[in-house]
């Protein structure tokens, strides 16, 4: 049998969720590629801003923590959500959205073709695929 392969997102919404940007990885996600693509968020900021995330271990982990002084000499904090509180992440309702709603059902047909459908519709969320919170 073959290795499944898979792709892991991690996104992140500002300016009142007019503002996107995402890394696509193959496989998993770890400590270090959060960190990494937090430290490119940070270049694209231009004022105190604040990211909201779960506690899943890789946000918790020693490393991540290292950097957390780091990042609010560059006026960006973290701020964790309760434990099991994914329906207060906004970002949990783009990534249904994403895989209920936009991503069309040939994008599950392969590996090759959901990872095309998938750069489609990340390159056009906030022009094209918009999602409101009230």
């Amino acid at each position: 049998s073959g290795t499944s392969k898979w792709q892991s997102v991690l996104g992140f919404m500002w300016d009142g969720c007019r503002k996107f940007e995402s890394f696509v990885f193959e496989g998993s996600i770890t400590s270090q590629i959060v960190i990494d693509c937090i430290n490119e968020i940070v270049k694209m900021l231009d004022k105190p801003t604040v990211i909201v995330i779960d506690n899943a271990p890789i946000h918790r982990s020693e490393e991540f923590e290292e950097s957390l002084e780091e990042w609010e000499q560059k006026r960006l904090a973290i701020y964790y959500l309760p434990t099991y509180s994914s329906e207060l992440n906004k970002i949990e309702m783009l990534w249904k959205k994403i895989k209920h709603e936009w991503l069309p059902l040939e994008a599950y047909q392969s590996y090759q073709k959901l990872t095309e459908e998938l750069d489609k519709v990340l390159s056009k969320i906030g022009s094209l695929y918009k999602i409101t919170f009230s």
